[in-house]
């Protein structure tokens, strides 16, 4: 009713056919964006979508306030959007809220938003400043548990989540997928990219002449003042986002004493494709996050160990992907 815009949830269940029925029979396992537009810097505001969490049953802090997994997108002049999304979906199914954001500089909300991110040179800043103000705003409003808050984000929306650990204290864990960690690298190849050569001077400064920016800017630059739980899920052969940044950058949050671990998928570059090692991801992160939290994830295939059961091949998997990292010291309780 209402006479709105459909959304495509409501456009799946209406087409659905007998067979695709079946796998989304019951709504109440799907979650639907909610757009958020929330205060941010500057006095300005900035705008998300949130998904709440939808399982009856399975909640990983039951009786509690829901984690929340906050998302940014690559690009970083692109948008997030409200299309059907499993990835989103597989957090909201397992007890998380998502908040899905589209920072300052998106597509998407006019020229005005979508030109401050290049009028200000403001990538590392105003994009880090809109994912810490949008997880305080849900935890300020009651909807999360403010001390279960993590991000994750691929490419250059997993410089943003790095840089955000960086900055604030907002969030304790993080996943990065294939990161772009340092932003002298990333400018010195698009010198020879015709379509991306001037891209990088108007998100973070002129060339060569604000080298200096774009070392600050870098997280692996920084990583050192990372004071957060942080999962690196990276690709053997990714030319852009290279295998050695993300050891350094693991290396570092190691030796500061916070939980980290590194998966590296050999057959994989810059852009996850195969599906069974996007589903591996997911679920290492998935893991990933329970340690710190303090909560068991149920993995489909395991049959409850404590009583007699045992790990299946995925659980096992994970287990031995993540089980290396230090868990109970001081910062990981």
């Amino acid at each position: 009713g209402g006479g709105g815009p459909t959304h495509m949830l409501e456009q799946i269940y209406s087409t659905a056919t007998p067979k695709a029925t079946k796998l989304i029979a019951k709504k109440q396992y799907l979650s639907a964006p909610e757009l958020l537009t929330f205060p941010t810097g500057e006095g300005e505001t900035a705008h998300g979508f949130l998904y709440k969490p939808t399982h009856p049953i399975y909640s990983p802090c039951r009786g509690e306030k829901p984690p929340l997994l906050v998302k940014s997108h690559g690009g970083p002049t692109t948008s997030t959007g409200t299309v059907w999304r499993m990835d989103i979906q597989y957090w909201t199914s397992r007890g998380f809220a998502v908040l899905d954001v589209d920072y300052r500089g998106s597509s998407g909300y006019g020229r005005d938003y979508r030109l401050k991110l290049t009028d200000k040179a403001g990538w590392g800043v105003l994009d880090v400043d809109d994912v810490c103000k949008g997880a305080q705003h849900l935890a300020k409003k009651g909807i999360v548990d403010p001390n279960r808050v993590c991000i994750d984000g691929q490419s250059a929306g997993g410089t943003t989540c790095l840089a955000a650990l960086i900055q604030s204290n907002v969030f304790k864990a993080a996943c990065s997928r294939y990161c772009i960690g340092d932003l002298t690298t990333l400018r010195t190849m698009n010198s020879s990219h015709k379509f991306e050569h001037r891209y990088l001077d108007r998100l973070v400064g002129q060339w060569p002449e604000q080298q200096n920016v774009y070392v600050e800017r870098s997280p692996v630059s920084r990583v050192a003042q990372m004071k957060s739980a942080v999962l690196f899920l990276q690709g053997a052969t990714d030319p852009i986002a290279t295998p050695a940044q993300a050891q350094a950058m693991h290396d570092a949050v190691k030796a500061n004493g916070y939980p980290t671990s590194l998966i590296t998928f050999n057959d994989e570059g810059h852009g996850f494709k195969k599906h069974a090692n996007i589903e591996h991801g997911h679920n290492a992160e998935l893991y990933f996050y329970g340690r710190v939290f303090g909560f068991n994830p149920v993995f489909s295939d395991t049959t409850d160990p404590d009583n007699g059961g045992e790990y299946g091949a995925e659980e096992k998997r994970v287990r031995a992907s993540v089980e290396a990292m230090p868990i109970q010291n001081e910062h990981g309780k």
